[in-house]
């Protein structure tokens, strides 16, 4: 498990700002909100290779402009990561990185200082069903058989519920349900 990453940003002002946001939210949230409802059943494990599976689930989407494979979700985890050789493969030029104080514990067995925090578009979906929001991705220098990491404050920037079981993220686009189908061929 990795920890230590901060969901509400890396400076004492960035955590203030969150924290007003919650207050706003919980006024908003008495309001009746309209939209899809995001559910889960046997049609849905049909496009499965295995029903009886223990697989994570693990995607592809759009980082940037660039689709990226063998992105994990960890629903579990407070931070977006992305690895640097994965941005040295999108072959970006010059990009804008924010400096981290934070360690992250769980990559390796002991704590790991972050290059920095970058923020790139993230597409998940397909047609006319796409949702696009600009997350925030802690980079790390350290192996992993994934390119990059989604972790749960985006997963909730995007409305998205995800399931290992099924293989597949869902999220609202308008009155429609957007879908991500995870990739078990990475097994």
């Amino acid at each position: 498990m990795i920890s230590e990453g901060p969901t509400d940003g890396y400076s004492k002002r960035a955590r203030k700002l969150s924290s007003r946001k919650l207050s706003n939210m919980e006024i908003a949230d008495q309001a009746v909100q309209t939209g899809p409802t995001l559910s889960f059943g046997p049609g849905d494990l049909k496009s499965l290779s295995d029903t009886a599976h223990n697989d994570a689930l693990v995607i592809r989407a759009l980082v940037s402009n660039y689709d990226v494979a063998r992105i994990f979700v960890d629903s579990g985890i407070s931070v977006n990561v992305l690895f640097q050789e994965t941005i040295n493969q999108m072959d970006l030029g010059e990009y804008k990185v924010e400096p981290v104080v934070k360690l992250l514990f769980g990559f390796i067995g002991h704590a790991i200082r972050p290059i920095g925090l970058i923020n790139f578009l993230l597409t998940l979906g397909k047609d006319r069903t796409i949702k696009t929001r600009i997350v925030s991705f802690i980079i790390v220098d350290a192996p992993s058989a994934y390119n990059a990491i989604l972790g749960r404050p985006d997963m909730n920037t995007f409305m998205a519920v995800a399931s290992a079981l099924y293989q597949k993220i869902k999220f609202p686009v308008g009155n429609e349900v957007g879908e991500v189908q995870g990739d078990q061929k990475f097994f």
